[in-house]
């Protein structure tokens, strides 16, 4: 976990949100207790063993801050096209708070007031776009909320109705968020799996190790180049390692992967990683030149070992391959919204050309949502990977326009009303 004094929580003191304020799909936090610099320590000390998890993009980063006189700790997570993470997140700050006597707010770059968009059918009546904000915070493991009022509420305001008492559990919107994070208890770990046979130098897996999210970031990097990677050929002076990955990097992989996964996997992650470096992506910190290749773990066994060893885990959470041909697994997140966030990465990132871009423009100002355009990665990932049919593809798509009808009347994302 990272620890930055150089986050700006400036943007959740404003009445209305700055859409400018995230580049990236990112989820933020923040934290108020009368004894935050505690809590501080404690959040620290829970997240340890995900310090070793392959987060798609960045590990959370959060720091202690103050604003007028309210101290209060504050976090984003970078989760860019992996909605898993975002999810992980969500679940790990769900857990600790029923360790402390804080209250948290959670707040989405693209969704805007996440718990209420993910749950508007059980949300209450009175809850609206328009007085929605800093209303619902996470206590104690259960969702409370303010007295029913039309009017907004300030993050202060906010804040000094919570110190006064004024703020209770809602508990049909509380049951169901407790029914969502319950069912996703081992899910995080499932889609991490292991491939064997990656070569690396010690010195690339030493830094692997000490960064692990680096190596997602490092194959992102190198699908935009790959075909310089693909010339590339295997250092003989490389070890065989075992990398855990999520599975949207593995599918990235996948899709362009003509031969050897293991070996297209080394050359990617080889190659990128100087792309990091040459970027200014890479940290500062060294590898241990004394750590022995054999004491390097890069499986995704590693963090689960220290999460039983905490009593956090009884024992380590196998691969799940057919996670989504299990007809009586009901999944706790929309995994076509995985498509949907990866479709705008691709944008990005150029892996899209422009003549597709340009296919895909709709005629009309509003999108046909009933018929989504999906470029090919899109479309390999959403039926090879998450195994959606069309049937759940049309779902999807009538969830999103709900959600969209909730967020355009939202008077927080527009200074007009």
């Amino acid at each position: 976990m990272t620890h930055s004094k150089g986050l700006d929580s400036a943007h959740i003191w404003l009445e209305d949100d700055d859409p400018g304020v995230f580049e990236q799909a990112t989820m933020a936090f923040w934290i108020v207790d009368d004894n935050i610099s505690a809590v501080f320590d404690q959040l620290q000390k829970y997240m340890v063993p995900f310090s070793r998890y392959p987060w798609f993009h960045s590990p959370p980063n959060f720091a202690l801050h103050s604003y007028n006189s309210n101290r209060y700790l504050y976090g984003n997570l970078v989760y860019d096209a992996n909605v898993n993470d975002e999810w992980l997140l969500v679940r790990l700050l769900w857990e600790f708070s029923q360790t402390v006597d804080s209250y948290i707010y959670l707040w989405d770059s693209t969704d805007g007031e996440f718990v209420l968009v993910e749950h508007y059918e059980t949300k209450p009546e009175w809850l609206e776009p328009s007085n929605s904000r800093n209303r619902c915070w996470l206590h104690h493991g259960k969702l409370y909320l303010s007295q029913e009022d039309s009017a907004r509420l300030s993050l202060e305001e906010s804040i000094k109705m919570i110190k006064v008492g004024l703020f209770g559990e809602e508990k049909q919107l509380s049951g169901a968020f407790i029914k969502q994070m319950s069912s996703i208890s081992n899910y995080y770990l499932e889609l991490v799996h292991d491939i064997p046979d990656i070569s690396l130098t010690k010195e690339l897996a030493s830094h692997f190790h000490l960064q692990p999210w680096l190596a997602s970031r490092a194959i992102l990097a190198a699908s935009e180049s790959k075909s310089v990677v693909e010339s590339m050929d295997i250092d003989s002076g490389e070890s065989p390692y075992t990398v855990g990955l999520p599975a949207l990097t593995i599918e990235m992989v996948k899709f362009h992967n003509t031969g050897s996964l293991s070996e297209m996997v080394s050359q990617w992650l080889t190659y990128g990683y100087q792309i990091l470096v040459d970027r200014g992506v890479v940290g500062d910190q060294k590898p241990n030149e004394k750590q022995g290749a054999s004491s390097i773990d890069l499986s995704r066994s590693s963090y689960q070992k220290e999460l039983v060893s905490r009593g956090r885990l009884k024992e380590i959470v196998p691969e799940k391959f057919e996670l989504f041909n299990d007809e009586n697994y009901e999944a706790p997140i929309e995994h076509e919204e995985i498509a949907t966030h990866l479709r705008e990465m691709l944008e990005t990132t150029g892996e899209l050309s422009d003549q597709e871009l340009n296919e895909d423009e709709p005629d009309s100002d509003e999108p046909d949502l009933d018929e989504p355009d999906l470029d090919d990665f899109f479309e390999y990932f959403c039926k090879h990977e998450l195994k959606l049919s069309d049937e759940q593809i049309q779902e999807f798509v009538a969830k999103e326009r709900r959600k969209r009808e909730y967020n355009d009347d939202s008077d927080y994302r527009s200074d007009s009303d």
